[in-house]
């Protein structure tokens, strides 16, 4: 969760929430840290071969990466929202 919090604090923090911007993060967050550091966090820790690994996370990250990108902007800005009318900025 750390490095995931850590890009979307470089991409959103002090930024206007854009489809361009919910769609280049979860596609950094997806290819960088869930199939990239992921994968080979899980060959190392079960042992199984890297590449068989990797060809199932990045079919199912790709597959997931369009569905991810629209939920988060429209989360993103119904918070934003919620929060404007709460008095935050």
């Amino acid at each position: 969760p750390g490095l995931t919090v850590a890009v979307f604090a470089i991409f959103f923090y002090g930024h206007k929430i854009t489809i361009w911007r919910t769609v280049v993060s979860r596609t950094f967050i997806n290819l960088a840290i869930n199939i990239a550091l992921n994968t080979y966090w899980l060959s190392n820790l079960y042992g199984e071969a890297y590449r068989v690994l990797l060809i199932e996370r990045f079919v199912k990250n790709i597959a997931l990466l369009p569905v991810e990108a629209i939920l988060l902007y429209f989360v993103l800005n119904a918070f934003k929202k919620v929060l404007e009318k709460a008095g935050y900025r």
